[in-house]
Formats: structure tokens, sequence, C-alpha cells
């Protein structure tokens, strides 16, 4: 009796592994299935922003794909790639006369690579290296007035080690500083959070 039973134990088992290999190749019976989405300004003509995402049998939905936002024009604003309901990739926005405002990079949801931000007319407003989520190398901050050098910080695991460390701080504005620099300021800090993900 032994004998017939180990010999139908040992053909079922690579039954059982091609079962378990199809289980797992399925995800179990999860199917995810990818939608689309896109708002509209309130014209109902022009696209505001543009997405894909997963959505799991349990209702859940993760972004996975490009997700664009548009100008009021239909020019593109910005760009972001997700995977998996993280950002992943490379990221681009523009201004709406078409220079580009920033570049980033994103890996697994983290901040890295080299970071750069730029003022309307095209030359540079702030670049910035990233490490796993963390601020590392030389911080750089150009002001408006075009300067040639940049104000600099020296970065170490998001710790400012040397140099102008408020650099990334947002600015204070003078008790006498005219309405107009005020909002101006304000728009440019909003700017920078954007830019910096803060």
């Amino acid at each position: 009796m032994r004998g017939p039973q180990s010999i139908a134990a040992r053909a079922s088992l690579p039954m059982a592994a091609a079962f378990a290999i199809a289980l797992l190749a399925t995800g179990c019976g999860d199917e995810i299935k990818l939608e689309r989405r896109t708002v509209t300004f309130p014209n109902g003509k022009s696209i505001r922003e543009d997405w894909t995402f997963m959505r799991k049998p349990n209702g859940d939905s993760l972004e996975h794909g490009v997700h664009k936002k548009f100008f009021w024009s239909g020019s593109t604003s910005e760009s972001v790639i997700w995977k998996m309901g993280k950002r992943d990739g490379s990221a681009q926005a523009w201004y709406e006369n078409g220079s580009v405002k920033w570049q980033k990079n994103y890996d697994d949801g983290k901040k890295q690579g080299t970071w750069r931000l730029s003022y309307k007319d095209g030359h540079p407003w702030i670049v910035v290296n990233y490490d796993k989520d963390q601020i590392n190398g030389t911080v750089q901050v150009w002001d408006k007035s075009g300067a040639t050098e940049p104000k600099t910080a020296e970065y170490a695991n998001g710790v400012c080690k040397s140099g102008d460390c408020a650099l990334l701080d947002a600015p204070v504005a003078p008790p006498d500083m005219a309405v107009n620099d005020k909002v101006e300021l304000t728009r440019d800090w909003d700017i920078v959070k954007e830019f910096l993900d803060l």
C-alpha cells in the first residue's frame, strides 16, 4: 500500500507547485484594473487634469502612470510619473509662457537626484541635490535680479552644515514692505514650497 500512495503523492506535488505558481501569477484573484480620470475647467471643454490609477478589487486606488495638469489654454503645466501610488521617475512643470518651471526626480516616492527650479525668464532660481529624501551637497539659490553667482549652503543628510542655512526658509516680509511686494514675495514662496514638496 505504501508504494502506490507515495507515487500518487509524488505525482500531485508538481500539480500543487503549478497551482501555487498560477495563484502567484494571477495575484490570488486580485485583479487590478487601470482607469483614467480627467477633470475639466468650469467651461467643460478644457482639461485641467488627466491621470490614470489602479483600482483594486477592494476599492482602493493607487495613482499609476503619468499625472498631467494643464493651463486654461490647454498647454501642459505639470507632468509627474507615478508607480503603484508613489511618485517614481521624472517630474516637470512649466510656466504659462512655456519656459521650464521645475525639474525633479523621485525613486519609489523619495526625492532623488538634482532638482532645478527656474524663474519665468528661464534663469536658475534653486538647484538642490537629494539622496533618499535628504538634501545632500551644495544648495544654490539665485536672486531675481539675475545675479551670476548664487548664494550657497552645504548640506549632509538633510542638515545644513555651512553657508547660508536660511536659503530654503520662508522669507520674512519687513513691516514697511509695500503690499504689492508682499504679494510677490508670497507668490514666490508658494512656488518654492511647491518645488520642494513642503
